[in-house]
């Protein structure tokens, strides 16, 4: 179900989402994370949610968004006692409003996400531009969808197409970078219980973590081995002759 908070980029986030705050709030009073079936009758719908919400996905009320759609103020300001909330899977949340003031019982769509830092292009980047921390600005946007875990700075990381000024910087705009470049000097290592050896070589190729790539050895042999470090090749047993 698409989301109707804006997206944050095309993919999904490497970087995934709960960034911690510096500033902390004041946690919610104990009245407005009780269940709905306790609280009391001052307490409205859109005071109740956040702190329940929050509370369910183990993060402060505050940073709590939460897009009601076309549902009408008076629904939203309507008291909390009673009401039921199911979902938290996703950032869709159903909520059924009991009956009152003139209204009947209603089941309302929220959709709902979270406040965080999350970290963005500082100026327009070209493709293959390896990140580096000018390249990054952190800034606070609304993520849908439950907590997905500490964001990672991307600084290191490659981009692979053009990237726009203000853009998230995520997967799939930006991927690890090949720790092996064409024409780079490797090490080729060859072990097998107590035999070990190593030989010098020019990459033919790039290649990410765990890639194999073509290497031409100091005495102009041809091999393929897999990457296994940044300018180091492994020769699996029985894999080149």
């Amino acid at each position: 179900m698409s989301t109707r908070f804006a997206p944050l980029g095309a993919g999904a986030l490497v970087l995934a989402l709960a960034f911690p705050v510096a500033a902390q709030r004041a946690p919610a009073p104990a009245a407005l994370v009780a269940s709905a079936e306790t609280v009391p009758a001052a307490v409205t719908l859109a005071e109740w949610l956040p702190a329940e919400i929050g509370q369910r996905w183990a993060i402060e009320s505050h940073r709590i968004e939460i897009d009601w759609g076309g549902t009408p103020a008076r629904v939203r300001e309507r008291a909390a006692a009673g009401a039921d909330l199911s979902g938290g899977a996703s950032e869709s949340w159903v909520l059924t409003v009991p009956a009152g003031d003139g209204d009947a019982t209603r089941r309302v769509r929220i959709d709902v996400g979270i406040r965080t830092r999350v970290p963005v292009a500082a100026r327009e980047l070209a493709r293959g531009t390896d990140l580096a921390d000018t390249d990054v600005r952190w800034t606070e946007r609304v993520v849908p969808g439950p907590p997905k875990g500490e964001t990672a700075d991307p600084s290191g990381l490659r981009t692979q197409r053009r990237v726009s000024t203000g853009e998230v910087l995520e997967e799939p705009a930006v991927a690890p970078g090949p720790w092996i470049e064409s024409r780079d000097p490797v090490e080729v290592v060859f072990e097998k219980g107590r035999v070990s050896i190593a030989l010098r070589g020019t990459a033919l190729g790039e290649g990410l973590p765990g890639e194999n790539v073509h290497v031409r050895l100091e005495d102009g042999r041809r091999i393929q081995g897999r990457v296994v470090a940044p300018g180091r090749v492994a020769l699996d047993a029985g894999g080149n002759r």
